[in-house]
């Protein structure tokens, strides 16, 4: 019975070992490192349960941070709006609090010039159809990136006048 203990206990340790290395070499979320724990066959709930808690108190693992570098790093690199920003943090299991503070850090005045830089880079893209066929597209890309509504009709609206 001892030496069974201790060989879950080797293993808990090797599996941290892993962890640790995952979470340091790319941000991630509760959700991600409790799949990858699960991928190591580890199914009690527990032992889940110590390993997260070992690698938040270590600082490996941070909901909060990796809320903050997911939104900023989508809204940067993949100029997605918030609505998808949203969207992709809860099928990750973050928190709506977390998700608020994140999407809190995109500087509104950068939001709305993205937007603008959007539009206008997609006119050139669908200048080819006509006004109808140009604004159906570009409301179509945008609304698929998480852009909002009535953004998307106030500022593509206010550039077809």
């Amino acid at each position: 019975m001892n030496n069974l203990s201790q060989d879950q206990n080797v293993r808990q340790l090797e599996i941290q070992s892993k962890l640790e290395y995952y979470c340091a070499y790319q941000e991630r979320c509760t959700k991600e490192v409790i799949d990858k724990i699960k991928s190591f066959d580890i199914q009690d709930q527990d032992t889940i349960d110590r390993i997260v808690i070992y690698l938040k108190l270590h600082n490996y693992l941070c909901d909060e941070r990796y809320s903050e570098l997911y939104t900023v790093s989508k809204f940067n690199s993949k100029k997605w709006g918030k609505l998808r920003i949203n969207m992709e943090l809860k099928s990750r299991d973050i928190s709506q609090e977390l998700i608020t503070q994140a999407l809190q850090s995109i500087d509104e005045d950068d939001y709305i010039d993205t937007l603008l830089i959007l539009i206008e880079k997609l006119q050139n893209k669908f200048q080819s159809l006509d006004i109808y066929k140009q604004k159906q597209k570009i409301i179509q890309y945008l609304s698929y990136r998480g852009w909002e509504q009535h953004l998307i009709y106030e500022y593509l609206f206010e550039k077809y006048k």
